[in-house]
């Protein structure tokens, strides 16, 4: 999909955003991986490799010590405990970093006092790489869910669901 709508940028001339889009639809492929595991033992540089999806495993990491940061396009690892998550790296070393120790400065959204549990049940709301979006809920309708009501159980017996979705969308959890 990614591809086809950067083709469809670049011939409108919209080569930025064109960019942007064929970047998404960049995937790294077994050979490639190779090479690198090939060039990072002969720096001597350590490494793991993640038998599946390293989302669990780079926050176990960082939460030991183990590193500083994590490098990633995966907004997810925030969900998995990330403190720092850099992503959106840009051609030119631009990026942007993400520090779980600033969410209480976010100002659309009050996270002050929230637990990692409070977190996650919003982003599992909300849609994650695990479970698909329940329609018409969206992050902010998931942060006041949980805000007001605190435990799946209690949104999806809440009167207010019926205001975004169906209840049946939300028995999945």
């Amino acid at each position: 999909m990614a591809k086809e709508n950067g083709l469809q940028l670049l011939k409108a001339g919209r080569t930025s955003q064109a960019q942007l889009e064929l970047q998404k639809a960049i995937d790294v492929t077994p050979r490639m991986a190779c090479l690198l595991i090939e060039e990072l033992k002969l720096m001597g540089v350590k490494f793991v490799v993640a038998p599946y999806e390293a989302d669990a495993q780079m926050a176990y990491l960082e939460r030991k010590g183990l590193v500083s940061a994590i490098i990633s396009e995966d907004s997810d690892l925030l969900v998995f405990g990330a403190k720092c998550l850099i992503t959106k790296l840009d051609q030119y070393g631009e990026c942007i970093e993400i520090n779980r120790s600033d969410f209480s400065a976010v100002k659309e959204i009050s996270l002050a006092g929230w637990s990692d549990e409070d977190f996650r049940r919003m982003a599992i709301l909300s849609g994650c790489d695990y479970l698909s979006n329940i329609p018409k809920m969206g992050l902010k309708t998931a942060y006041k869910m949980v805000r007001r009501y605190k435990t799946i159980d209690r949104v999806q017996n809440s009167s207010h669901l019926s205001d975004h979705c169906a209840k049946k969308d939300v028995n999945r959890f």
